[in-house]
């Protein structure tokens, strides 16, 4: 697995975001990680987490507009908090192979130093753990 680096100048860090097709006027991105989703059902054992076989980079981020074809639908205008997520891109290819919404009244866990957890939408009752290897703030 490759180590993140910090990047040494306004340019590097342009750069290292394009990689992730994340234009910087549509998305803010805050950190960024070397990791891999793991998931267990509401009111499983502590440790009975199984792995996703999902991994790749995890990009913390934050939509700075929101997106046409959702401000069209008129279903739902996402508050402030709504607009963070995660988003975990392959390696190799670039493309995201994850995505997760923050929603209103999100809780997030630090587990153990290297492993995060968080709660699923209602209508997908699972537990979400991120066993992150290498991250690194923008």
């Amino acid at each position: 697995m490759s180590q993140l680096t910090p990047p040494s100048t306004s340019e590097d860090k342009h750069r290292r975001i394009n990689i992730f097709g994340l234009s910087p006027n549509i998305y803010k991105v805050y950190a960024v990680g070397s990791a891999r989703v793991y998931h267990t059902q509401f009111g499983a054992k502590h440790n009975d987490w199984t792995y996703s076989r999902l991994k790749g980079l995890l990009v913390f981020g934050k939509d700075r507009v929101i997106h046409s074809s959702e401000a069209s639908s008129g279903s739902h205008v996402a508050t402030d908090a709504e607009k963070y997520w995660f988003r975990l891109v392959d390696e190799t290819s670039g493309k995201t192979v994850w995505m997760f919404k923050v929603p209103a009244g999100f809780e997030y866990h630090l587990d153990r130093p290297f492993f995060h957890i968080f709660a699923g939408r209602v209508r997908h009752p699972l537990h979400f753990g991120l066993s992150l290897l290498t991250y690194m703030f923008l």
